[in-house]
């Protein structure tokens, strides 16, 4: 059997991601940071992660390290970020 790498690019050519978000998972002594969203925002009273919209120019990275400080004014360097991951979806 021949393993294939199905890509968003060979499964679904016209694919292109509409939005880009990033997210981070925030421990500390075994804790999980959650937020919870504003009665007055889209989704109200939801818990999340921190995260938010990649800008134009920006890594994933970049992203949740100013998403982070923007929400909970918490500073971490590029270097404390244990694992990283990507992926892209498309939302209509």
């Amino acid at each position: 059997m021949t393993p294939i790498l199905a890509t968003s690019a060979n499964v679904f050519p016209e694919f292109e991601p509409k939005t880009q978000i990033s997210t981070i998972f925030l421990e500390h002594d075994k804790h999980l940071l959650l937020l919870k969203r504003c009665h007055k925002e889209d989704q109200p009273n939801i818990w999340g992660t921190p995260g938010g919209k990649i800008e134009r120019g920006e890594e994933p990275l970049q992203t949740v390290l100013r998403e982070l400080k923007e929400e909970t004014q918490i500073k971490l360097a590029p270097d404390e970020v244990v694992y990283q991951g990507h992926r892209s979806g498309r939302f209509n």
